[in-house]
């Protein structure tokens, strides 16, 4: 009897637990929490742009009567650009290195009278025609913003015409390279596309233009000179990654 009562307890124990299991319901199930994601910035692109160009340059005379006397007192050269751009970039930790290399047309022109003791009447002309960079970039990526500055090399297709009082003209041109500096921001907006802003000072040294000197009909000389030109470039531009990076998920 005693044997009976212990095992009609225990079953009503069972049954008890489990009526009390089923009130409680399911068992909650926990998730982790998805980690942010972090846009990475290695990988190679391609790109347009487009701005504003503005300069300074002067006339200097390397011949004639007057050898090292400025033949006009410097003028401005100013114009809007376009072009295309290829890069690579690599990163590390919040560190991004690249190199980047960008072809631009444009119309920079200017021109200025010449002053004493040079030609009353006469002027010179300047004018680019493009203008390239090959440049290393550096700097940090807070996610999809990415900080940098810049520098390397830049040429230009640099073009000049000189014209007397009796409107005889003369033109030149060079490819010159010099160097270049600056920096910009650059913002990952959707999925592999990116927009950028940025400002470059250019240097292209002095060239040498009309050489040698030419005499007009009714004569007067056009001398050989020294002409320096700086570039001043600021311009925006929008760029498609090609691959080998993508966004990623941080890790904890």
């Amino acid at each position: 009897m005693r044997k009976r009562s212990l095992i009609i307890a225990a079953l009503l124990g069972v049954i008890s637990g489990s009526a009390m299991a089923a009130d409680l319901g399911p068992a909650p199930i926990y998730k982790a929490q998805p980690a942010p994601e972090v846009f990475y910035w290695s990988g190679c692109y391609v790109g347009v742009e487009g701005g504003y160009a503005w300069g300074r340059t002067k006339d200097t005379a390397v011949t004639g009567a007057n050898p090292g006397r400025d033949i006009n007192s410097g003028f401005n050269l100013n114009g809007g650009i376009a072009g295309g751009t290829l890069g690579c970039n690599y990163q590390t930790a919040n560190l991004v290195l690249g190199l980047e290399t960008d072809l631009s047309w444009t119309d920079k022109k200017g021109q200025a009278f010449d002053i004493p003791p040079f030609g009353a009447g006469a002027f010179s002309q300047r004018s680019e025609s493009w203008i390239d960079t090959v440049r290393a970039r550096g700097g940090f990526a807070w996610n999809r913003t990415y900080l940098y500055g810049t520098a390397g090399a830049a040429g230009a297709k640099i073009g000049i015409t000189v014209c007397t009082a009796d409107s005889f003209c003369v033109s030149d041109s060079a490819t010159k390279w010099g160097w270049t500096v600056g920096g910009g921001i650059e913002w990952a907006f959707w999925d592999n596309w990116s927009f950028k802003a940025e400002y470059l000072h250019a240097d292209f040294g002095t060239i040498k233009f009309i050489n040698p000197s030419v005499v007009s009909p009714a004569g007067n000389t056009i001398v050989t000179r020294n002409v320096p030109v700086t570039d001043d470039l600021f311009r925006v531009g929008l760029n498609y990654r090609l691959g080998w990076g993508g966004p990623v998920v941080a890790r904890y």
